[in-house]
């Protein structure tokens, strides 16, 4: 979960990037995604488009393990739950477990 979740970030900072200029930058500043990131390419450099990654990365790995190990543990109860309702239901009607 948690390299997933680094794994996603690396591959979509960049995006993230441009869409946050995107959203910071006054109306008609760019003219689409590439427009701006050319224009933020040729201003700053590649550099742009991974500044401030560090953070989103360390934040990516424990958020999404610990989702993950909450999704995991929600689903082993689910299962249990199943097992469970069906043992009892497969008892009510034959009298077996």
């Amino acid at each position: 979960g948690g390299s997933a979740g680094v794994v996603q970030w690396v591959a979509t900072y960049p995006l993230d990037v441009i869409k946050s200029r995107m959203q910071a930058f006054p109306p008609g500043t760019y003219n689409g995604l590439l427009d701006c990131a050319m224009k933020s390419l040729r201003a700053e450099g590649p550099g742009v488009f991974v500044r401030g990654i560090e953070m989103a990365l360390l934040r990516a790995f424990p958020l999404h393990a610990s989702i993950f190990l909450t999704c995991e543990t929600v689903h082993g109860f689910l299962a249990k739950y199943r097992e469970e309702q069906e043992a009892e239901r497969r008892w009510e009607r034959t009298g077996e477990l």
